[in-house]
């Protein structure tokens, strides 16, 4: 999936391994990637494809959640239909527009062109999927600061980047644990 190049990578190997290795021993899989990862080419993966697993996905941008992050990603919730059902009465989408901003503008919000923006350093980034950067976070969180010591701004942008963000999988799982029932 890495550079767009869909499932003509080297690099997809590594997932088609992952689902054979996986799935025998989980009757529920969370996949978060980019959006153009195709829920077929997942299901085309796991053993017994559509005879065995079912699918509840859709499509999630941190921005929506109030993130200053624009990281659209695909998150599927796939699970043995004969071991775990989707309770019919709970819908994904209805929980995600009940949990997304609403947009409120200030009248300097209709003179965007004017209003002073800045990009966030690394740290800002990383702070927004939850890691404990300063003393304080460190302390509230019950963890250890993270240790950023020597990492430039940008190297650490790139990391933020590259990192789920936690409010997008946390509604996901609250999604999984809502939706989904034993049989």
């Amino acid at each position: 999936m890495g550079l767009r190049q869909g499932t003509n990578t080297v690099g997809f190997a590594t997932h088609q391994a992952y689902y054979e290795r996986v799935a025998p021993h989980q009757d529920v899989i969370i996949v978060e990637n980019v959006p153009e990862y195709q829920e077929n080419t997942v299901m085309g993966c796991l053993p017994g494809g559509n005879r065995v697993w079912r699918m509840k996905s859709i499509r999630l941008d941190p921005r929506v959640l109030g993130l200053p992050t624009a990281r659209a990603r695909v998150f599927m919730i796939i699970y043995k239909y004969n071991k775990v059902q989707w309770n019919p009465k709970f819908h994904l989408e209805t929980l995600t527009e009940h949990l997304c901003s609403q947009v409120v503008m200030s009248a300097e919000s209709y003179f965007w062109k004017k209003a002073k923006h800045r990009v966030l350093h690394g740290e800002e980034l990383l702070s927004t999927h939850v890691l404990p950067v300063t003393a304080t976070q460190a302390r509230k969180a019950g963890a250890p600061k993270l240790a950023l010591g020597t990492i430039k701004d940008t190297s650490q942008a790139k990391m933020a980047g590259n990192a789920m963000s936690v409010p997008c999988i946390g509604l996901i799982i609250m999604a999984a644990i809502m939706g989904l029932e034993r049989v």
